[in-house]
């Protein structure tokens, strides 16, 4: 089942991350949860961070097995936002993911192609 931005929190534990790749370069990510996929990727005419139904003819790579996205599997999404630009358009989005640490990750759309960095915070007992 095809998910949406707003639907990740509900949507059960992450149990794998793809990557898309155009021309070998990163163009979007496929977040698969229990529940169903969230499909990211850039738009090429604007730089908008795009949720998509389907995935076009684009590469797909494994990624779960690397870092930080091996330390993203298992974890449940606490909150999910996108972040618009200053023109409005959203450019990037965030997850909030909790196991014992919390660990976000971002996407952003930069030059066409989607970047992506994760940070790890406060630890719970």
């Amino acid at each position: 089942m095809a998910l949406s931005l707003s639907d990740a929190p509900e949507a059960g534990l992450l149990i794998d991350v793809e990557f898309l790749l155009g021309h070998d370069w990163l163009v979007g990510v496929i977040l698969t949860f229990e529940r169903g996929e969230l499909v990211l990727v850039a738009n090429a005419d604007d730089d908008q961070l795009l949720v998509v139904d389907t995935v076009g003819p684009e590469k797909r790579v494994a990624a779960s097995h690397q870092r930080p996205w091996n330390d993203a599997i298992g974890r449940h999404c606490l909150w999910s936002w996108s972040m618009p630009n200053n023109t409005g358009h959203v450019d990037g989005a965030q997850f909030l993911l909790q196991r014992r640490q919390k660990l976000t990750l971002s996407f952003s759309c930069s030059s066409r192609l989607l970047r992506s960095r994760s940070s790890k915070c406060c630890s719970f007992q």
